[in-house]
């Protein structure tokens, strides 16, 4: 029963955050059981189609501050 949920509630967490094709956000999930555990890969499948970084938040951060300097112009690596 906790998993549907918590799919869930994370899937209307990023619904809140983009609404649009022109909304732009960051998810940042750092709960490493999403790429540790077997059911991380259905949760991370139910939400909607987007750019998946795999970091060390260290490592992540130089994406993240990209993203939030150059707003609509992000494109990613």
């Amino acid at each position: 029963m906790a998993l549907p949920y918590a799919t869930m509630r994370l899937k209307q967490g990023v619904g809140r955050l983009i609404r649009t094709s022109r909304d732009r956000g960051i998810v940042a999930i750092l709960d490493n059981r999403l790429t540790k555990k077997y059911y991380g890969r259905r949760i991370l499948e139910c939400l909607p189609p987007m750019k998946i970084i795999r970091c060390l938040p260290s490592a992540g951060s130089g994406a993240m501050q990209d993203f939030l300097d150059l707003g609509m112009d992000y494109r990613g690596n």
